[in-house]
């Protein structure tokens, strides 16, 4: 067996902040005393992250973010201060990660971030090429981190095994989300380390069961429309109320939109607004229609 010229380390990291997950992972690609992180955690994983790093004497060579959602971004600031390293993020991801750290960390440097991960880069590190994916649907400048020649795809939240990976638009598109998964099923992955949960040894299973689980919503939501008239709020209330804590039912209801998005996208539902409830109605149909963005409901 050939062995690896590098070793992973997971670091799971909490909150306290009130968020949608108040756990997370970063990880620490390590070869001799060199090191890579991938995603940063939260404002206080920060800390715990520096002390990791200091206490092994390991030599930080840079910050690499999947997405800019703050659970995977907040700590990076000050990580890359404290070692002096860049932050990397997908172009796309820029902007947002930025008003980011502008809204938490109004005084920290944002300097260290630069957007250049793109589709196809490669970052070498100890002799082995780490490939960057662009799979954009959790966020648009959504990366992973392949290495084909071990099979080692970093998937940030484009694949966890639990629960469902969220869709919020318009960070999030479905359309775009279903399209990488896709692309991701087609590539030798062999074990998959995701932004949230344990690592994954049967990665195909588990991409092949959550794109099953978007089409079953999907048409989940399809029978609702079919039956009658709804607005995303009334289709959350019918399949998600009692089902999910009351004050994450916005998450439900991005979710629903996203669905909402892409079926319109395609011709399969109408939308018509009224002006008087400034309310927008969804229903099935095959009439074509011209994509436009939901404004409220």
């Amino acid at each position: 067996m050939m062995r690896l010229a590098y070793h992973v380390e997971m670091l799971p990291l909490t909150t306290a902040m009130d968020t949608l997950e108040n756990a997370v992972n970063a990880y620490l690609i390590i070869s001799g005393q060199d090191a890579l992180l991938i995603d940063s955690g939260f404002i206080e994983s920060a800390s715990m992250i520096d002390r990791r790093l200091r206490e092994s004497g390991l030599v930080l060579e840079g910050i690499y973010l999947t997405h800019f959602h703050p659970d995977h971004s907040l700590g990076a600031l000050e990580i890359a201060a404290n070692h002096q390293v860049k932050i990397h993020c997908h172009p796309l991801d820029y902007k947002p990660l930025i008003d980011l750290y502008r809204h938490y960390l109004p005084d920290a440097d944002t300097s260290w971030v630069i957007a250049d991960l793109d589709e196809g880069q490669t970052v070498s590190f100890s002799g082995e090429q780490l490939t960057i994916l662009h799979i954009p649907g959790h966020s648009h400048g959504h990366i992973a981190i392949f290495d084909k020649k071990n099979g080692y795809l970093f998937a940030g939240d484009h694949v966890i095994p639990v629960g469902t990976v969220w869709i919020g638009p318009p960070d999030g598109h479905l359309t775009d989300y279903l399209r990488s998964l896709s692309r991701l099923l087609t590539l030798q992955v062999s074990k998959l380390y995701p932004g949230h949960g344990d690592p994954v040894l049967s990665p195909r299973f588990l991409m092949t069961q959550m794109q099953q689980r978007r089409l079953d919503r999907e048409a989940e939501i399809m029978s609702h429309l079919s039956a009658k008239e709804h607005t995303a709020m009334s289709l959350v209330r019918e399949i998600y109320v009692g089902k999910i804590p009351e004050p994450y039912l916005w998450a439900a209801k991005k979710t629903v939109i996203a669905h909402l998005q892409k079926l319109y996208g395609e011709h399969l539902i109408t939308m018509r607004h009224d002006s008087i409830t400034n309310q927008f109605y969804y229903t099935a149909s095959p009439v074509n229609s011209r994509l436009v963005d939901e404004g409220s409901d």
